[in-house]
Protein backbone atom coordinates (compact mmCIF):
# COMPACT_ATOMS: atom_id res chain seq x y z
CA UNK A 1 0.00 0.00 0.00
CA UNK A 2 1.45 3.62 -1.21
CA UNK A 3 2.19 5.72 1.51
CA UNK A 4 0.06 9.05 0.97
CA UNK A 5 1.80 12.39 1.41
CA UNK A 6 -0.49 15.22 2.85
CA UNK A 7 1.26 18.07 2.24
CA UNK A 8 0.82 20.89 5.11
CA UNK A 9 1.35 24.63 4.17
CA UNK A 10 2.75 26.00 7.52
CA UNK A 11 5.02 22.76 7.51
CA UNK A 12 8.01 24.47 4.80
CA UNK A 13 7.83 25.93 1.51
CA UNK A 14 8.33 22.92 -0.42
CA UNK A 15 4.61 21.74 1.49
CA UNK A 16 3.16 25.02 0.52
CA UNK A 17 4.34 24.50 -2.88
CA UNK A 18 3.04 21.06 -3.39
CA UNK A 19 -0.53 21.64 -1.33
CA UNK A 20 -1.37 24.87 -4.25
CA UNK A 21 -0.09 21.62 -7.05
CA UNK A 22 -2.63 19.54 -5.79
CA UNK A 23 -5.48 21.93 -5.18
CA UNK A 24 -4.80 23.35 -8.69
CA UNK A 25 -4.82 19.89 -10.18
CA UNK A 26 -8.46 19.33 -8.05
CA UNK A 27 -10.05 22.35 -9.84
CA UNK A 28 -8.43 21.33 -13.45
CA UNK A 29 -10.04 17.99 -12.72
CA UNK A 30 -13.68 19.80 -11.76
CA UNK A 31 -13.20 21.61 -14.81
CA UNK A 32 -12.99 19.21 -17.31
CA UNK A 33 -15.79 17.44 -15.30
CA UNK A 34 -18.38 19.58 -16.34
CA UNK A 35 -17.80 18.40 -20.27
CA UNK A 36 -19.61 15.26 -18.70
CA UNK A 37 -22.88 14.34 -19.61
CA UNK A 38 -23.61 13.87 -15.97
CA UNK A 39 -20.61 15.95 -13.83
CA UNK A 40 -21.94 15.02 -10.72
CA UNK A 41 -21.19 10.81 -11.04
CA UNK A 42 -17.23 12.22 -12.54
CA UNK A 43 -15.44 12.39 -9.14
CA UNK A 44 -11.78 11.67 -8.63
CA UNK A 45 -9.52 11.86 -5.96
CA UNK A 46 -6.09 13.51 -6.43
CA UNK A 47 -3.37 11.99 -4.13
CA UNK A 48 0.57 12.18 -3.92
CA UNK A 49 2.06 9.52 -2.82
CA UNK A 50 5.93 9.09 -1.57
CA UNK A 51 8.36 7.67 -3.84
CA UNK A 52 11.27 7.82 -5.41
CA UNK A 53 10.72 6.73 -9.00
CA UNK A 54 9.03 8.56 -11.42
CA UNK A 55 5.52 7.19 -11.18
CA UNK A 56 1.92 7.70 -11.48
CA UNK A 57 -1.39 5.65 -12.04
CA UNK A 58 -4.91 5.48 -12.10
CA UNK A 59 -6.81 3.30 -10.07
CA UNK A 60 -10.89 2.30 -9.10
CA UNK A 61 -10.72 1.64 -5.28
CA UNK A 62 -13.96 0.62 -4.18
CA UNK A 63 -16.09 2.15 -6.62
CA UNK A 64 -13.84 5.44 -6.78
CA UNK A 65 -11.92 7.30 -8.95
CA UNK A 66 -8.43 7.64 -8.10
CA UNK A 67 -5.24 8.92 -9.52
CA UNK A 68 -2.41 9.34 -7.55
CA UNK A 69 1.46 11.02 -8.21
CA UNK A 70 4.46 9.94 -6.88
CA UNK A 71 6.60 12.68 -5.62
CA UNK A 72 9.41 11.29 -7.12
CA UNK A 73 8.05 12.51 -10.47
CA UNK A 74 7.13 16.18 -9.10
CA UNK A 75 10.93 16.84 -7.77
CA UNK A 76 12.36 15.36 -11.01
CA UNK A 77 10.18 17.33 -13.58
CA UNK A 78 11.19 20.27 -11.54
CA UNK A 79 14.77 19.89 -11.55
CA UNK A 80 14.46 18.69 -15.28
CA UNK A 81 13.06 22.20 -16.37
CA UNK A 82 15.26 24.39 -13.68
CA UNK A 83 18.00 22.82 -15.04
CA UNK A 84 18.09 23.02 -18.65
CA UNK A 85 16.47 26.84 -18.26
CA UNK A 86 19.82 27.44 -16.12
CA UNK A 87 22.33 26.16 -18.45
CA UNK A 88 24.00 29.69 -20.52
CA UNK A 89 24.48 27.68 -23.68
CA UNK A 90 20.41 26.66 -23.63
CA UNK A 91 18.05 28.83 -25.78
CA UNK A 92 20.52 31.57 -25.99
CA UNK A 93 17.65 33.96 -27.14
CA UNK A 94 15.37 34.36 -23.88
CA UNK A 95 16.19 36.57 -21.56
CA UNK A 96 20.05 37.04 -19.84
CA UNK A 97 21.92 33.74 -20.18
CA UNK A 98 24.75 35.35 -18.75
CA UNK A 99 23.28 35.07 -15.62
CA UNK A 100 23.37 31.66 -15.50
CA UNK A 101 25.89 28.94 -14.96
CA UNK A 102 26.55 25.34 -16.31
CA UNK A 103 24.77 23.12 -13.66
CA UNK A 104 26.57 19.61 -15.65
CA UNK A 105 25.02 17.37 -17.48
CA UNK A 106 21.25 16.28 -16.45
CA UNK A 107 19.84 12.54 -17.06
CA UNK A 108 17.22 12.90 -18.83
CA UNK A 109 15.97 9.61 -18.82
CA UNK A 110 16.15 9.81 -14.73
CA UNK A 111 13.65 7.10 -13.18
CA UNK A 112 14.26 8.14 -10.06
CA UNK A 113 15.58 10.44 -7.25
CA UNK A 114 16.34 10.50 -3.41
CA UNK A 115 13.00 11.98 -2.49
CA UNK A 116 14.19 12.81 1.16
CA UNK A 117 17.01 15.25 -0.29
CA UNK A 118 14.66 16.47 -2.50
CA UNK A 119 12.38 17.32 -0.05
CA UNK A 120 14.68 18.85 1.97
CA UNK A 121 17.34 21.24 -0.45
CA UNK A 122 14.85 23.00 -2.22
CA UNK A 123 14.93 24.38 -5.26
CA UNK A 124 18.42 24.53 -6.06
CA UNK A 125 18.72 24.44 -9.79
CA UNK A 126 16.31 27.85 -10.05
CA UNK A 127 17.30 29.55 -12.97
CA UNK A 128 18.60 33.02 -11.97
CA UNK A 129 17.13 35.07 -14.83
CA UNK A 130 13.18 35.96 -14.35
CA UNK A 131 12.08 35.32 -18.05
CA UNK A 132 13.71 32.12 -17.55
CA UNK A 133 12.62 30.95 -13.91
CA UNK A 134 9.18 31.83 -15.35
CA UNK A 135 9.36 29.44 -18.22
CA UNK A 136 10.45 26.77 -15.97
CA UNK A 137 7.68 27.06 -13.90
CA UNK A 138 5.17 27.14 -16.96
CA UNK A 139 6.83 24.00 -18.49
CA UNK A 140 7.01 22.17 -15.61
CA UNK A 141 2.92 22.90 -14.92
CA UNK A 142 2.38 22.03 -18.35
CA UNK A 143 4.88 18.88 -18.55
CA UNK A 144 2.69 18.10 -14.54
CA UNK A 145 -0.88 18.73 -16.66
CA UNK A 146 0.10 16.17 -19.55
CA UNK A 147 1.06 13.31 -16.93
CA UNK A 148 -2.51 14.49 -14.75
CA UNK A 149 -4.67 14.39 -18.09
CA UNK A 150 -2.84 11.00 -19.21
CA UNK A 151 -3.98 9.37 -15.82
CA UNK A 152 -7.22 11.06 -16.33
CA UNK A 153 -8.16 9.65 -19.56
CA UNK A 154 -7.14 6.28 -18.08
CA UNK A 155 -10.37 6.59 -16.23
CA UNK A 156 -12.38 8.82 -18.67
CA UNK A 157 -12.25 6.35 -21.14
CA UNK A 158 -12.49 3.26 -19.06
CA UNK A 159 -9.10 1.88 -19.15
CA UNK A 160 -8.93 1.19 -15.63
CA UNK A 161 -12.29 -0.72 -16.55
CA UNK A 162 -11.00 -2.80 -18.99
CA UNK A 163 -8.33 -3.70 -17.12
CA UNK A 164 -9.63 -5.00 -14.44
CA UNK A 165 -12.44 -6.86 -16.70
CA UNK A 166 -10.13 -8.42 -18.61
CA UNK A 167 -7.23 -9.37 -15.50
CA UNK A 168 -9.46 -8.50 -12.45
CA UNK A 169 -6.52 -5.86 -11.79
CA UNK A 170 -7.82 -2.37 -10.99
CA UNK A 171 -4.42 -0.26 -11.13
CA UNK A 172 -2.95 1.64 -14.28
CA UNK A 173 0.97 2.27 -13.21
CA UNK A 174 3.49 3.79 -15.31
CA UNK A 175 5.60 1.39 -13.56
CA UNK A 176 3.42 -1.70 -13.63
CA UNK A 177 4.89 -4.73 -14.46
CA UNK A 178 3.56 -7.41 -17.49
CA UNK A 179 -0.13 -8.22 -16.76
CA UNK A 180 -1.15 -11.73 -16.96
CA UNK A 181 -4.19 -11.03 -19.19
CA UNK A 182 -2.78 -8.14 -21.50
CA UNK A 183 -1.38 -8.38 -24.29
CA UNK A 184 1.57 -5.95 -25.83
CA UNK A 185 -0.47 -4.40 -27.91
CA UNK A 186 -3.56 -3.81 -25.48
CA UNK A 187 -0.94 -2.29 -22.92
CA UNK A 188 0.83 -0.39 -26.15
CA UNK A 189 -2.92 0.74 -27.26
CA UNK A 190 -4.09 1.79 -23.88
CA UNK A 191 -1.12 4.37 -23.17
CA UNK A 192 -1.11 5.42 -26.62
CA UNK A 193 -4.64 6.47 -26.19
CA UNK A 194 -4.28 8.54 -22.86
CA UNK A 195 -1.00 9.92 -24.72
CA UNK A 196 -3.00 11.09 -27.58
CA UNK A 197 -5.01 12.63 -25.54
CA UNK A 198 -2.76 14.25 -23.21
CA UNK A 199 -0.74 15.78 -25.61
CA UNK A 200 -3.67 17.39 -27.53
CA UNK A 201 -5.10 18.84 -24.20
CA UNK A 202 -1.50 20.22 -23.56
CA UNK A 203 -0.69 21.56 -26.90
CA UNK A 204 -4.11 23.16 -26.51
CA UNK A 205 -3.25 25.00 -23.51
CA UNK A 206 -0.35 26.46 -25.08
CA UNK A 207 -1.72 27.63 -27.69
CA UNK A 208 -4.56 29.00 -26.06
CA UNK A 209 -1.84 30.30 -23.34
CA UNK A 210 -0.24 32.35 -25.79
CA UNK A 211 -3.07 33.67 -27.53
CA UNK A 212 -4.92 34.73 -24.68
CA UNK A 213 -1.76 36.40 -23.28
CA UNK A 214 -0.37 38.09 -25.82
CA UNK A 215 -3.07 38.81 -28.85
CA UNK A 216 -3.03 41.15 -31.05
CA UNK A 217 0.27 42.73 -29.07
CA UNK A 218 2.68 39.46 -30.24
CA UNK A 219 6.57 40.40 -29.75
CA UNK A 220 9.45 38.62 -30.63
CA UNK A 221 9.86 37.54 -26.98
CA UNK A 222 6.49 36.12 -26.94
CA UNK A 223 7.53 34.35 -29.96
CA UNK A 224 10.32 33.12 -28.42
CA UNK A 225 8.48 31.92 -25.41
CA UNK A 226 5.97 30.16 -27.24
CA UNK A 227 8.32 27.88 -29.62
CA UNK A 228 10.82 27.46 -26.39
CA UNK A 229 7.52 25.79 -25.27
CA UNK A 230 6.26 23.87 -27.76
CA UNK A 231 10.33 22.77 -28.63
CA UNK A 232 10.80 21.23 -25.03
CA UNK A 233 7.42 19.90 -24.45
CA UNK A 234 7.24 17.79 -27.29
CA UNK A 235 8.87 14.95 -25.72
CA UNK A 236 6.59 14.53 -23.08
CA UNK A 237 5.23 11.19 -24.63
CA UNK A 238 8.56 9.97 -24.25
CA UNK A 239 9.12 10.86 -20.20
CA UNK A 240 10.34 8.00 -18.41
CA UNK A 241 7.96 5.11 -18.04
CA UNK A 242 7.84 1.15 -18.41
CA UNK A 243 6.32 2.06 -22.02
Amino acid sequence: MDQIYVPDPLKSETDAWLKGLLVRSEGWVGNFSRHCDDPSTFKIEIEFFESDDFDAYAAVEGGVDVIRISLGLVFILRDLFDRILSHPDTLTFLGGTALENDRTNYPADQKSIDLAAAMQRGRIYKPKDASRVALADYLFSCAFDFVLSHELFHLFFGHVDYLKLKTGFHVLSELNPIISGLTNLDRHTLERDADRNAVFNTMARVVGDYRGQYGSSITMHSRRRFSASVLLLMPLPFLPSAR
